[in-house]
């Protein structure tokens, strides 16, 4: 999950100038045993057909008395020293015994046997038979190497005179590229100590012809080879290379390989299963079981991927809302056939890799010190040549463990620290770490707005200097805890500082940085997304996206607090009068910034009900319009984790451009603004009205909220059902809310003559009732607000027990001579604050009378469907309705003359 970018090609020759003999960090008292995070899989990622092919040579011996040398040559640089093994052979040594001579040389590391190509393939398949000779004094031996280049010579070295041990080639070998790698890394806040063993069980199939192991990187840290057997699959660590204890620091490597044969009896899929104990962890760790890919076509994709939250000690963090000790993440990518320096190399040079975390899973670094891009930038060198660059050590967050394809033999790989980055418009958080103190990497966050709303963290075009093979990130749940004094920024990684220590955390209550999701029912899952340099055009160079399970399941959701609470102000307190309201849902967040306690849960549905008597305010409607699905984007619903979620089409400009919006303006009804502690700007935005019926919920009356940070580019867009009881009390719900620590979510709804709604008839007290869901799966919590309601329509007196009820008629002709043919116009009223008009009677004076003789009477079925034809058309109609100075009039109604109803010989 890293971009590079703004980088330079760094060539190997310079790299190799950044190797330094560095001291473990010393860290703080408070320290913990170290636990292995273990890793294993193919190289390459698809095990195909074995391509090496076995060694055989035979061994010539005639000789009485004495001993002879055995000179093995390994690869093809004959002259290479380290690639020199001699065995001393006793003349009538037997078959078993010239095979131990191979398998420990004198001049292999002591205690370490060492018969491989590379010399930290300590030990190798090799079979030695004898055969009959046919000749007096003389023995002859065959010996097979699998999957070897051995350069085998017979030297005498103390024979009896005339004595001579030869070997004549027969079958020159191959080695096999194929290969099992283990990886073993100290994620703990101390050095290991004591015996380090791995051991790994292949799949069947699976024939190895060769082990061997390296610990620590290949520049800032090597402790050498590890001691292997092949015949039990097994390396162990307990010496350095100078033959003092061996201790790994924290974040290095322990890298085990096991060179493989394939057979016809091997079957993709079959999983390999590795275990790593000692060095001072407690118990035994297991790697989860990989599935090996056998026979199945190459292509660039993500061979492995994890996301484990872990407590400190190493065990899985599983509590819902928990700041975890640390969160590491580890990716693998494809392999294909080494080169043929037998250097590895992914199946196509990654460009983008994103990595979506788990819904509910946040990070807040609002509190945490930031590194800027110039301190970031600026490289110096310190030590015997670290490169290092000038981000503050209280501005890291974490480790990064870069592996990459840097030496035939083992592979490089760099711990180094993870700076929280001022970040760049447009995104919430941005991090970034140096590879080799040089290649600049940047990982970028987004909210993924529309669906789950969790966070989304990627890397886009990675450089192309190297074979990017894989990285490990492990991100720290409270940097400023104390038990990260020893690996915190460069010289406390690096241990530049040597003996004299590591500054320590100033903090007395540093302010935590992860927080868990707080729902135990969604399942913990993290979908992971690249493609490659080709990738345009090819989908086979886009990797399918693979998706880790952690496969225990979050708990301890019955621990979370959850107290929200609501306030409801009415912005006028006239009755039977336009208003705006103010709504307020608060969820404390004071859990947020420690890091001792649990998190605040989310809320997940929010329902509000507004006390009987405050209405929809018709008033409101001159003027407005509606937003349609299209626009705000909505696209439907969409099951997650059994939940209906609303989903918006991904294509819409986030982050939104300053006064831009996806629906219209005419569309508004109120404002909102969303105070989340973990981003440092409120997102504030828009209610909308949402078109009638054709909304996510096909109901009368639905909004969008739409809120944004441009700052952040947080962008949320919500769908709100409107709810009317047979009395027409309104009730807004929000359903699945975004599971983050929201503490204010505020909504105005627009005052003035066309406001949306209207207070209640009557003075009095009036409470708004709420009922919020959290993700925890515990029951609802209620919430209630109160507003008074204190004089009558345009501050007239209250009302008494019963409305008034006076309602006004006008009516007349415009033309006044008797006889005449006149319009009739009839007109009438009803003041705010009055009862409700249930039915109207009209008496039209004597001698006012209607001439139907030229008119056409609509039939009844025509008049019930709407039908009826301009023949019938006798008059028009206005409607206003609404509270206020300002109604909203309907005009251009129809009035049509029917046939019989109800009993009279016409109707209406």
């Amino acid at each position: 999950m890293h971009r590079i970018k703004r980088a330079v090609l760094i060539a190997t020759a310079a790299a190799a100038m950044l190797v330094a003999a560095v001291c473990a960090p010393v860290v703080s008292a408070e320290t913990t045993a170290p636990w292995w995070g273990l890793s294993t899989g193919a190289r390459p990622t698809n095990l195909g057909a074995s391509s090496g092919k076995d060694e055989v040579q035979r061994l010539r011996v005639k000789a009485t008395e004495g001993d002879y040398a055995l000179k093995l040559e390994f690869g093809t640089a004959k002259q290479e020293m380290e690639k020199q093994r001699f065995a001393l052979v006793p003349f009538n040594a037997s078959a078993a015994e010239i095979r131990e001579a191979i398998e420990h040389p004198f001049n292999a590391s002591p205690g370490a046997p060492s018969c491989a190509i590379n010399p930290g393939e300590a030990s190798c398949a090799v079979t030695v038979t004898e055969e009959a000779s046919g000749e007096a004094n003389t023995r002859l031996f065959k010996i097979v190497f699998a999957s070897e280049v051995v350069a085998l010579e017979g030297i005498p070295f103390t024979l009896d005179p005339g004595g001579e041990a030869v070997t004549t080639e027969l079958q020159k070998g191959a080695r096999s590229e194929n290969q099992i790698i283990v990886y073993a890394e100290n994620l703990g806040n101390v050095p290991t100590s004591g015996k380090v063993t791995l051991t790994d069980q292949l799949p069947a199939g699976l024939t190895p012809t060769s082990i061997g192991g390296h610990v620590g990187g290949t520049a800032r840290f090597d402790q050498g080879p590890l001691n292997c057997e092949l015949k039990t699959l097994t390396c162990t660590f307990e010496k350095n290379h100078e033959e003092g204890p061996g201790s790994l620091p924290p974040f290095e490597l322990i890298e085990m390989r096991i060179n493989v044969q394939v057979g016809p009896s091997a079957s993709n899929g079959e999983l390999n299963n590795a275990t790593v104990s000692g060095g001072g962890a407690a118990g035994v760790t297991s790697a989860p079981p990989q599935p090996i890919a056998v026979g199945t076509p190459q292509r660039f994709g993500v061979e492995d991927y994890s996301l484990i939250p872990e407590q400190q000690g190493g065990l899985v963090d599983t509590q819902a809302g928990s700041h975890p000790f640390q969160l590491t993440s580890v990716i693998t990518l494809n392999t294909q056939t080494p080169d043929q320096r037998h250097e590895p190399r992914t199946s196509a040079l990654p460009k983008d890799i994103s990595s979506e975390l788990p819904a509910g899973l946040v990070g807040n670094a609002i509190p945490l010190t930031q590194c800027t891009d110039t301190q970031f930038e600026h490289a110096m060198q310190v030590g015997a040549g670290d490169q290092i660059n000038e981000c503050p050590a209280a501005s890291a967050v974490g480790v990064a463990t870069v592996t990459y394809a840097g030496a035939p033999a083992f592979l490089t790989t760099r711990p180094q620290p993870i700076f929280n980055m001022v970040p760049l418009p447009g995104e919430p958080v941005r991090f970034g770490f140096k590879v080799e103190g040089l290649i600049p990497v940047f990982l970028d966050t987004s909210v993924r707005t529309g669906s789950d709303y969790g966070v989304t963290v990627s890397s886009h075009n990675i450089i192309q200097a190297a074979w990017l093979l894989g990285t490990r990130l492990t991100f720290w749940g409270v940097p400023g805890d104390p038990a990260h004094d020893g690996q915190r920024g460069w010289k406390c990684l690096l241990g530049i500082e040597g003996s004299s220590g590591c500054p320590a955390a100033n903090a007395t209550s540093p302010p935590p940085f992860l927080s868990m999701p707080t729902s135990c029912a969604a399942p913990f899952e993290s979908p992971i997304r690249a493609d490659s340099w080709a990738a345009s055009g090819k989908p086979s160079e886009v990797a399918e996206a693979l998706t880790y399970h952690l496969p225990e399941a979050l708990d301890g959701c019955n621990h979370l607090p959850f107290a929200p609470s609501i306030r409801v102000i009415s912005d006028g307190s006239a009755a039977s009068a336009p208003t705006g309201v103010n709504v307020d849902v608060h969820v404390p967040q004071d859990s947020v910034l420690n890091a001792e306690g649990l998190a605040e849960s989310a809320a997940k549905d929010i329902s509000v009900t507004l006390p009987d008597g405050m209405a929809i305010n018709p008033s409101g409607g001159n003027g407005l319009q509606a937003c349609p699905e299209d626009l705000v984007g909505f696209t439907g619903f969409a099951t997650l984790h059994g939940q209906d979620t609303a989903t918006f089409t991904p294509a819409l400009p986030a982050p939104l451009q300053p006064g831009a919006n996806f629906c219209p303006d005419a569309s508004k009804v109120g404002t909102v603004k969303i105070k989340v502690p973990i981003i440092a700007n409120p997102l504030e935005g828009s209610i909308y009205l949402a078109s009638q019926n054709e909304n996510p919920f096909g109901s009368l009356i639905a909004m969008y909220i739409v809120a944004e940070d441009p700052v952040s580019g947080v962008l949320v867009k919500l769908p709100g059902e409107v709810h009317l009881s047979p009395t027409g009390q309104i009730t807004g719900t929000f359903h699945n809310s975004p599971q983050a620590p929201f503490e204010d979510a505020e909504l105005h709804f627009f005052g003035g003559e066309r406001a949306p709604l209207a207070t209640p008839a009557r003075c009095g007290a009036y409470t708004t009732n709420a009922s919020l869901t959290p993700w925890s799966g515990n029951g609802p919590v209620g919430a209630a607000s109160t507003f008074n309601i204190t004089s009558g329509p345009n501050a007239s007196a209250c009302p008494g027990a019963a409305l008034p009820f006076s309602p006004s008629l006008t009516g007349g002709t415009t033309n006044i001579n008797a006889g005449s043919l006149s319009p009739l116009t009839t007109t009438i009223g009803r003041e705010d604050g009055q009862q409700d008009t249930q039915s109207v009677q009209l008496h039209m004076p004597a001698g006012l009378s209607g001439l139907l003789s030229g008119v056409k009477l609509c039939p009844e079925q025509s008049a019930n469907e709407g039908t009826c034809s301009t023949e019938s058309l006798i008059g028009e109609t206005t409607v206003s309705a609404g509270v206020g100075s300002d109604p909203v009039s309907v005009k251009g109604g129809k009035v049509y003359i029917t046939e019989h109803y109800a009993g009279s010989p016409f109707g209406l």
